[in-house]
């Protein structure tokens, strides 16, 4: 929770230092507590939180990360949980607008609209060539620039660039990235099912996406258990 003095609290379980409160804090916080090493002075613009990892962006464009670590998750090059905020030093010369986060994955996006990619990349989530072995640290996704909105489900990512064509990668399970597919996409893909609307913003979730158009419509595709999508589908 960021508050209008720049402050960044905390609340709920603390398994893996999710809440970056540091070792020594409550394994659980039932009210918001303080996180004190993210400093009013350091000008936090927004945060991003999802399955054990949080980012923080200051106004200026540096990231810093904390929570669980496996599989490199927190983009500091190994898979140490980070129990208090550290900066993602691999992306100290970029200037990141937005971050997304997945399940021990993450995305960074730069002032310049390019994207970089670290952590759990074996289906694909990490939109570029993954190397099995070791911890994946921040490098950036070739072949997609001019981008201006990320979004993350669980395993699977999408990307909008200036004009307004969504890009999908990932785990393809249950129809996530609508592609009509449920093929894993290893490099960011353009959504055809879209083609010609313009994307301003797009999210993702377990078994579940949806996007906004520039005219304010609504996009939902995948699994439509329990109402998900908001229409009634019965393909």
């Amino acid at each position: 929770m960021l508050t209008e003095g720049n402050q960044v609290y905390a609340f709920g379980w603390n398994k893996n230092g999710r809440l970056g409160t540091g070792k020594k804090g409550p394994l659980t916080a039932l009210e918001p507590i303080l996180i004190s090493s993210l400093t009013a002075e350091m000008k936090i613009g927004s945060l991003y939180a999802n399955l054990g990892m949080s980012i923080a962006l200051t106004e200026d464009g540096k990231a810093y990360s904390w929570g669980n670590g496996s599989f490199g998750g927190t983009g500091h090059g190994d898979d140490e949980d980070q129990w208090e905020p550290k900066l993602i030093e691999a992306l100290n010369d970029q200037e990141i607008i937005q971050a997304s986060i997945g399940a021990n994955f993450g995305h960074a996006l730069t002032k310049k609209g390019r994207i970089y990619s670290w952590g759990q990349g074996r289906s694909g989530q990490l939109g570029r060539p993954y190397e099995k072995k070791g911890v994946e640290g921040p490098t950036v996704i070739e072949g997609v620039e001019n981008i201006v909105s990320i979004g993350s489900g669980n395993n699977h990512s999408f990307a909008t660039d200036q004009n307004g064509v969504l890009f999908a990668w990932g785990q393809g399970k249950r129809g996530v990235l609508g592609t009509g597919s449920e093929e894993n996409v290893l490099e960011p893909k353009a959504v055809d099912g879209l083609k010609g609307v313009k994307i301003i913003s797009v999210t993702g979730s377990f078994g579940h996406s949806g996007a906004v158009s520039k005219d304010g419509q609504l996009f939902t595709w995948g699994s439509s258990q329990h109402g998900k999508l908001g229409y009634d589908y019965s393909g």
